[in-house]
């Protein structure tokens, strides 16, 4: 099936007798060849139902060339959505903001170049994960986890289908206050909550898993790829003030982490050794997070036995 969509763009320029740079948002069409299987080769792989709201929603996540897919509606409340397939995506994948138009070149004295060729990546990229399945339109998700959050006197038990990231408000999600497992391990999470009081809040109901085998994981390894997230997502936007060569050593980290499809291809552990070694090395951690890092790296050392650790971490544990 081919949909057609649009990819918006920033044109950036200073007008003549300009005193501020000035911008426009440009569209420029594109498509994408979306996959139309049935139901027998995109299984269902687990389904739930959501009590976050006061109505109950529908969950489910299917399985098709090792990876998965949601309903691109699941988690975004539509009102009445297109039932076309074709006519869902093309909704979907349309931008938000609104075309504009470019002035004549004679009012243009500087031209600051435009974001077209990363807008077309980033598109192309969200583009090539979505699938149809017997009529239905969905896109690529993550594998389902379970997690359980940890709180000063309660416990919330919730299913996740996005990446997990960390906030860049300054506050850190520790790897002990966030427990994230596959979704058969419901009642190991249980178990962790049940060692103090504390109501736990369940975030859905009806789970029913169809496929265990699809849905397994290292919870260690999950565990320390989360850290290397946090060491990344901690300090990206600060790497302009580095020296160049170290700079470019969390550049290629945060890239070989991008291309992670699954934890079995890219040694998270290593990129973890990378990166302490480069903050602990140079000393260019955000201050106001280094310890949140050094608590969830030194919990992951335990969680790891084989873990070589070069230097020893005495970080004081950030209170649930």
């Amino acid at each position: 099936m081919r949909i057609p969509y649009n990819v918006a763009y920033q044109v950036n320029f200073v007008l003549n007798d300009g005193k501020r740079p000035t911008s426009r948002v440009l569209y420029e069409a594109d498509g994408v060849n979306v996959p139309d299987v049935s139901g027998e080769d995109a299984p269902i792989v687990a389904s739930w139902k959501s009590q976050e709201t006061n109505a109950s929603r529908s969950f489910r996540v299917r399985t098709f060339d090792g990876r998965f897919f949601k309903p691109i509606w699941q988690d975004n409340y539509t009102i009445n959505p297109p039932a076309d397939a074709k006519e869902a995506f093309t909704a979907y994948l349309s931008p938000k903001d609104k075309a504009g138009t470019m002035p004549p070149a004679s009012k243009i004295s500087y031209d600051l170049g435009d974001t077209r060729a990363i807008n077309f990546a980033a598109k192309r990229e969200f583009a090539d994960g979505l699938l149809v399945v017997d009529g239905v339109p969905y896109r690529r998700c993550a594998q389902p986890r379970m997690m359980l959050h940890i709180r000063y006197d309660d416990y919330e038990v919730t299913i996740r289908t996005d990446e997990y990231e960390y906030d860049n408000m300054g506050s850190v999600k520790g790897i002990d206050t966030h427990v994230i497992v596959p979704l058969t391990d419901e009642a190991r999470l249980l178990e962790i909550a049940a060692r103090r009081a504390g109501r736990i809040w369940h975030r859905f109901h009806d789970l029913d898993i169809r496929l265990p085998e699809a849905l397994d994981f290292d919870t260690k390894l999950e565990a320390c790829a989360r850290t290397v997230a946090q060491g990344i997502f901690d300090n990206q936007r600060d790497i302009f003030f580095w020296p160049r060569p170290v700079a470019d050593e969390l550049l290629d980290i945060r890239s070989q982490y991008r291309l992670r499809r699954t934890l079995d291809e890219v040694n998270v552990v290593d990129l973890l050794d990378r990166l302490f070694t480069l903050y602990t090395t140079h000393n260019l951690y955000n201050q106001q997070q280094l310890c949140g890092f050094l608590a969830n790296y030194e919990t992951v050392q335990k969680n790891l036995p084989e873990y070589d650790v070069a230097v020893p971490v005495n970080a004081a544990r950030r209170a649930p």
